[in-house]
C-alpha cells in the first residue's frame, strides 16, 4: 500500500489535523475489526471539547464507508505517513470549515459516490464547525506530496 502513502509525515500535521486523522483511523479500524468504537471516541471527543459532534463524526464516516467508489487506505497506529485518502478528507473538512461546500464535495467525491458524498456534507460540516468552535481549526490544506 505504499502507493497510497504521501510524503506527509504524521508529526508534521497540526494538532487539529492530527486529531481528525486519529479519529478517522480509529473509526475505520473499528469498522474493519467489527468493533464499536463509539464510546471510546465519545470519551476522546468530550475530552477535546467536541463531544457534541460524536454522532456527526459517526454519520460522516459511515457515509464515506458505505459509498466508497474506489479502494482507499487508512493508516494504522504505527503509520508514520498520512495516506492519500486521509489527506483528501482533511482537506475536505478544512474546506467545510471555510464554507467551501463545492470544493469539499469535489474532494469527497473522488472516493465516494455522489449521493453519499452529498449526504456526508451536513454531518461533516457540523463536525468541522464543532471542531472550530472548540479551537480545533484544521488550518491550511495539506499538499499531496509523493
Amino acid at each position: 500500500m505504499t502507493a497510497d502513502l504521501t510524503g506527509i509525515e504524521d508529526n508534521s500535521l497540526s494538532p487539529s489535523q492530527h486529531l481528525f486523522v486519529w479519529l478517522l483511523r480509529t473509526w475505520f479500524r473499528g469498522m474493519v475489526m467489527g468493533q464499536d468504537t463509539t464510546d471510546f471516541m465519545a470519551h476522546v471527543c468530550f475530552d477535546t471539547g467536541i463531544g457534541d459532534a460524536v454522532d456527526d463524526l459517526d454519520e460522516f464516516f459511515a457515509m464515506i464507508a458505505s459509498g466508497a467508489r474506489r479502494q482507499y487506505s487508512v493508516g494504522c497506529d504505527q503509520c508514520t505517513h498520512v495516506h492519500r485518502f486521509e489527506v483528501q478528507l482533511v482537506n475536505a473538512l478544512a474546506a467545510l470549515q471555510r464554507n467551501e461546500w463545492d470544493h469539499a464535495t469535489y474532494l469527497i467525491e473522488f472516493y465516494v459516490k455522489p449521493d453519499e458524498a452529498y449526504m456526508a456534507g451536513p454531518p461533516a460540516y457540523r463536525l468541522g464547525a464543532a471542531m472550530a468552535l472548540a479551537g480545533w481549526d484544521i488550518g491550511p490544506r495539506l499538499a499531496r506530496r509523493v
